[in-house]
């Protein structure tokens, strides 16, 4: 009896670590899915048109659905000129991230015309 009770103690140890130590991101080459077991976000780069745009965000307990379609994710100006997540982009990577709150995700790293270098952190 006491060897089945060290044995469950361990199995708790061990399973709680592993949940703690999951990542909550898949990055498939074309789409980052984010996701911690109560928001899901779809993330789409289009390598035949260089764009980047959010297609999903699910709040899964509810099955509610934030957004349909294609979004410019983000923008800003350069030189006066508009750039956003629609915009030509060449993807660099896609690596885990993280923060000192332990908010878990990923960085996409793009550069534009070689003069232009953005990352984009995503963390649940």
């Amino acid at each position: 009896m006491i060897k089945a009770g060290f044995l469950f103690c361990i199995l708790i140890v061990f399973g709680t670590n592993s949940l703690k130590s999951q990542d909550y991101f898949r990055w498939d080459g074309g789409t980052l899915t984010l996701d911690n077991g109560f928001i899901q976000r779809k993330i789409t780069y289009r390598k035949d048109s260089l764009k980047l745009s959010t297609r999903q965000i699910r709040l899964i307990a509810a099955g509610y659905e934030a957004v349909k379609g294609q979004s410019a994710e983000f923008s800003f100006q350069v030189d006066g000129n508009p750039v956003n997540g629609l915009s030509d982009w060449k993807l660099i990577d896609c690596v885990p991230a993280g923060d000192d709150f332990s908010g878990k995700g990923a960085k996409i790293r793009m550069s534009r015309n070689d003069s232009l270098r953005v990352e984009l952190t995503y963390l649940l």
